[in-house]
């Protein structure tokens, strides 16, 4: 009668074989790097079904479908209304009518967070902050937390690692239609999981191939957007162009660029691009001086991403500046367009999200049970080098999501209290300055301008800051960073509490995209506060 171990034994390549070659590569790739393929394969796995999960934890994101949907200009009202002292960045439809409409939003204070509407009655549901599972789960997926430029090579090559391991199980192999539905749950732990482990990858070929290519064509896509790839004397472009203003064009708008309605937006994008009437998925207001107005929207290719279709508006006559349709896009940028869907499997709803979730979970398993099996055949419990080598790459990834991933999406610090000081224009908005101020009644080196227009945004190019103790300069001009654009326009920057509080004057210097300068001046005398 034939052991457990002589029935797997014998599936195995006899010494010196060819066969033998590539089983040995393929248990030593598993072995090895299992530990960052298992991690990168799981969150992206769940990644797939994120805002389902979002769904369970947060009740804000539950709406419950009707016949007909809110219009845009309704949802925007009600997100003003409920949200009076921040701004919309975008409103975007998520992925799921089941899921609420989704509204960016910045306070005066620079916060982010989510303003979640009801699309079916333009209701606000709730908010949320930013940090949610959804979005710990993509950054971690495809960037371990790290810069963009480290952390996506390292995770887009392990595509090939996936490639590799599927060739050489291939080449080990035999009787495929046998080992497609032989599982021997009779001849011990080690036969049955052997068995599954060649089974479960099979029938999932398809799935890593697929998973595969995508993964290398997101590390063709970054490369591309660093260094430029030249095919057939053209230089390949991944990405649609976006449309922007021009400097002359900022100059002709004036002082104040005006806010438009949101029905006014959609009545202008649907004139230019009809096909998008029904099916707009988002809306991003401008963020930036010389950004348009972007509405974008579905198509009848589902494979596609939203972002295929769109159109870029003038945001002061809202005449459109360019209409992206896919189906003139060219075939390297259509090709992008389809990468994220086919890699998360969204385009088809929850029914394609389940199938890439149950397929994720068997490349999650197969990476887990080549563990086993290869350390049941080695007969070891000490960690390799190479599996010591992959740790301090997750260390780097715990400290990138603790230093630099996380204080992005954290709300910042407020002063205790502050000081502010206001002064009209003559160009149509006002420039309010505001001292932070501690606990202890000092200035605590945050500062924040805001330049508030009553209809529309000021149109800046830039602003500095300069210091003055009995008219010497203390702390020369620092330049301000614009933080977000909207018809309150929010400037930071965190100085030395000890200038501030030695300083006894301070000048604010506004540039407009129109060539003038407004200087504005108050005397502070932060040092008698009490």
């Amino acid at each position: 009668m034939t052991t457990a171990n002589q029935s797997i034994d014998s599936d195995r390549p006899k010494k010196g074989s060819p066969r033998r070659k590539f089983f040995k590569l393929h248990s030593w790739v598993g072995f090895n790097l299992a530990f960052m393929m298992s991690v990168i394969l799981a969150t992206g796995t769940f990644a797939t079904i994120s805002y389902e999960i979002d769904w369970l934890l947060q009740q804000e994101m539950r709406v419950t479908p009707l016949s007909h949907k809110a219009s845009w200009q309704t949802m925007t009202n009600s997100v003003e209304i409920y949200a009076p002292d921040s701004r919309i960045v975008n409103i975007t439809a998520l992925d799921a009518d089941y899921l609420a409409y989704r509204a960016t939003v910045k306070d005066e204070h620079n916060r982010r967070y989510f303003v979640h509407v009801d699309q079916w009655t333009g209701d606000v549901v709730g908010e949320t902050g930013l940090i949610t599972v959804q979005r710990v789960l993509r950054d971690l997926h495809r960037y371990l937390f790290m810069p963009k430029f480290i952390g996506l090579p390292i995770v887009s090559a392990m595509a090939f690692i996936l490639l590799i391991s599927l060739y050489t199980g291939l080449k080990t192999a035999r009787n495929w239609r046998t080992l497609l539905t032989r599982v021997r749950f009779d001849k011990g732990i080690r036969v049955m999981v052997g068995d599954a482990h060649k089974a479960a990858g099979l029938w999932g070929i398809w799935f890593l191939v697929l998973i595969a290519i995508t993964a290398i064509w997101y590390l063709a896509e970054f490369i591309a957007s660093i260094n430029a790839i030249v095919f057939d004397n053209k230089e390949l472009t991944f990405e649609s162009s976006r449309a922007t203003l021009s400097e002359q064009r900022l100059h002709e708008v004036g002082s104040i660029i005006k806010t438009q309605r949101t029905s006014n937006i959609i009545n202008s994008a649907v004139q230019a691009f009809p096909e998008i009437k029904n099916n707009i998925t988002a809306i991003y207001f401008p963020v930036k001086p010389d950004d348009a107005i972007i509405v974008q929207g579905d198509s009848s290719n589902l494979i596609l991403r939203p972002r295929a279709n769109r159109v870029f508006l003038d945001r002061e006559d809202l005449r459109p500046l360019k209409v992206q349709r896919s189906s003139e896009a060219s075939t390297i940028a259509w090709l992008n367009d389809i990468a994220d869907p086919l890699h998360f499997g969204f385009f088809g709803g929850l029914f394609t999200k389940i199938i890439w979730f149950i397929f994720g979970l068997v490349l999650t398993g197969l990476s887990i049970t080549g563990v086993y099996l290869t350390w049941r055949r080695l007969k070891t419990k000490s960690m390799s080098l190479v599996q010591a080598m992959t740790f301090p790459v997750f260390l780097l990834a715990f400290l990138s999501a603790y230093f630099l991933w996380y204080p992005i999406y954290k709300a910042p610090q407020r002063s205790y209290s502050e000081l502010s000081f206001l002064q009209n224009t003559d160009q149509g908005f006002n420039i309010e300055l505001n001292i932070g101020i501690n606990n202890q009644h000092k200035p605590d080196g945050k500062i924040r301008l805001l330049t508030k227009a009553v209809r529309g945004i000021a149109n800046i190019k830039s602003a500095s800051i300069e210091l003055f103790n009995d008219g010497q300069s203390i702390v020369k001009k620092k330049r301000l960073t614009l933080n977000r654009l909207s018809d309150i326009s929010l400037y930071t920057k965190k100085l030395s509490p000890s200038s501030l509080i030695k300083a006894d004057q301070v000048k604010v210097t506004v540039k407009l995209n129109t060539g003038k300068t407004i200087n504005s001046s108050w005397f502070i005398g932060l040092n008698n506060l009490n």
